[in-house]
């Protein structure tokens, strides 16, 4: 098997068309490998901070129905009134 290889490999470094082509399917490769690294890591920090939002957005609700008033909430919560607003809170 290793000299059907090592016969392989010569063959496709003699050939200019073939090595190219072989090279250009590599790089294909690793330029999909790199871009679903990438949108894998994107969904990831989306979801989490889509998570972190909810959090926060339930933790407000909870405040609003303990009696805390608007300001306190956005202290604590880090929202803004417009996101509270948005997200049927106020």
């Amino acid at each position: 098997m290793m000299e059907k290889a090592t016969t392989e490999l010569e063959y496709l470094s003699q050939d200019p068309k073939t090595r190219q082509a072989y090279e250009d399917r590599l790089k294909a490769e690793w330029d999909y490998n790199t871009g679903m690294k990438s949108a894998y890591r994107d969904g990831e920090l989306k979801g989490k901070l889509e998570g972190e939002l909810k959090g926060k957005l339930e933790t407000a609700q909870k405040m609003k129905e303990e009696g805390l008033n608007l300001e306190q909430i956005i202290r604590i919560t880090d929202l803004t009134e417009l996101q509270l607003k948005e997200n049927g809170i106020l």
